[in-house]
């Protein structure tokens, strides 16, 4: 272990543990602290889950903390490092996640004094930039103590696909749902016909050219996450216990536009999640989008109510003519809110890392989905 920092009267120890140190005691810790809280990763978490979130990523580089409750790990703070780009430059990004601590410890700022040694050490680590997902639990700490910055709250939107298993969700309607849902389905419907020399296909690998699209979209904006063929591969391939599929479209043997999509239960109804997205033109994506709604049963075997998305992209989505729905702040019963710190202090050179047009984040950034 790296040194610790102790704070009697009380029996609390924080310290960062090393690769291969008391991992099956800090996987039951997890698992024991996502089910008091009833998260949504709580039924799907286990060993294999971690080692890809923390070991077998892209740079196989990640700081682990934890709080010792008379020697027995009662909260974890987790952060993968991953390679940013900022201003064009490669930098060492680590995104704060999987945090939490035991709920007999909830109330009396331990959250609070682990998250300050985590950041302390962080600082001294040769990171160049952090950031983080917060609820509305923590996001105070991060905010009054650990230095953040808000960057945006993501824009979030859905796309009905079939409306009345929408209402069926809230309300009951003794089948009046599907003459309301049919007539607001065709009201959601656009037409976008493929040109003759366009062609969709569905996969689940990145091939070379899709790659280069991400890359070439992703590097339109001052501060995104590298997505390397290395980086999409492992985020939305390798990934266990869940299977993303990748949409593209091609305009000859040129890609012009490309999502990645995966299944889940999204305001209790099944959903398409819009997980991350390139393209040339705004239009173009939105063609891709409709194919999938038109097509969402034969593609993912299953019946979606709708498409949901939300990120940082000030290029996708600003015009209401595509036919997705804007969710209001209050109604969302999660928003993400993205902050971000820097290593050193704040300052008008790095003023423009904290701008939402300058960033390109989505779903995939965040580590619950």
């Amino acid at each position: 272990m790296n040194s610790k920092t102790e704070s009697p009267p009380s029996a609390l120890t924080f310290c960062r543990i090393e690769a291969g140190e008391r991992e099956e005691e800090l996987l039951q810790s997890i698992r024991e602290i996502l089910h008091e809280g009833a998260s949504h990763n709580a039924e799907f978490f286990d060993a294999a889950l971690w080692n890809w979130q923390y070991k077998n990523l892209p740079t196989h580089q990640s700081a682990v903390y934890v709080c010792l409750d008379d020697g027995k790990i009662s909260g974890y703070y987790h952060v993968p490092f991953y390679e940013g780009i900022i201003r064009g430059e490669k930098k060492k990004f680590g995104v704060v996640q999987d945090v939490a601590v035991s709920k007999r410890l909830r109330g009396g700022g331990v959250f609070n004094q682990l998250a300050s040694f985590a950041t302390e050490d962080l600082l001294k680590s040769g990171i160049d930039f952090l950031y983080t997902f917060p609820n509305d639990k923590s996001i105070h700490t991060f905010l009054k103590y650990n230095g953040y910055s808000t960057v945006h709250t993501f824009d979030t939107f859905i796309l009905p696909v079939k409306t009345s298993l929408l209402i069926q969700s809230k309300v009951k309607l003794f089948g009046l749902e599907k003459i309301i849902g049919a007539a607001a389905d065709l009201f959601f419907k656009r037409s976008f016909a493929l040109k003759k020399d366009e062609q969709i296909s569905v996969n689940k690998n990145f091939d070379d050219a899709t790659v280069g699209l991400f890359e070439k979209f992703s590097s339109r904006f001052p501060v995104h996450r590298a997505r390397t063929k290395n980086y999409l591969q492992w985020r939305y391939v390798e990934k266990p216990t869940v299977n993303h599929v990748i949409v593209s479209l091609k305009a000859g043997t040129q890609t012009i536009a490309a999502a990645v999509f995966r299944t889940d239960v999204i305001l209790n109804v099944n959903s398409l999640l819009l997980m991350d997205f390139a393209f040339e033109e705004e239009a173009q994506l939105a063609k891709l989008i409709h194919y999938v709604r038109m097509h969402s049963k034969e593609i993912f075997a299953e019946q979606a109510a709708m498409i949901f998305t939300a990120f940082c992209c000030n290029d996708f989505l600003k015009t209401k003519r595509y036919g997705f729905i804007r969710i209001p702040k209050k109604f969302n019963p999660r928003n993400l809110n993205l902050l971000a710190r820097t290593a050193e202090v704040k300052t008008e050179d790095t003023e423009e890392l904290f701008k939402k047009e300058n960033w390109f984040a989505t779903p995939g950034d965040w580590d619950v989905f």
